[in-house]
């Protein structure tokens, strides 16, 4: 039996595809990402519909592994703002109490001052 039966000649699309395998995505998309030659022979135009074709099914995996990033990415960024909205009602919340707070300690300090007076005022009186 003769040998070169066994597998499609190299300028086949099976071949092909053989050869896309062996040259791996990133080579293939490098060497055949583009569009041929404006004076391109009928075969490399078909060798280059063979590699977008080849191609195909990893760019819609890359295309889908992309879009579930920016998914992801979306929901963090989402998350993230829903967290800065609780810190700063958090803050304003905050405020307000040491506003209270605030308004609490100078009256106690009032009162203090007017508690010295009138013990200054007493102490001159007897």
């Amino acid at each position: 039996m003769n040998d070169s039966n066994k597998f499609p000649p190299r300028n086949s699309r099976e071949g092909m595809f053989i050869q896309f395998e062996k040259m791996g995505v990133d080579e293939v998309r490098l060497k055949y990402g583009g569009a041929p030659d404006q004076g391109a022979a009928v075969l490399t135009k078909m060798v280059y519909g063979w590699a977008k074709e080849w191609l195909a099914p990893y760019e819609r995996d890359a295309r889908l592994a992309n879009e579930v990033s920016q998914a992801e990415s979306l929901a963090t960024a989402k998350s993230a703002k829903d967290a800065a909205w609780v810190a700063a009602e958090a803050a304003r919340e905050a405020a307000r109490e040491a506003k209270s707070a605030n308004t609490i300690a100078t009256l106690a300090l009032a009162a203090a001052v007017i508690a010295i007076a009138i013990s200054i005022v007493g102490l001159f009186l007897r």
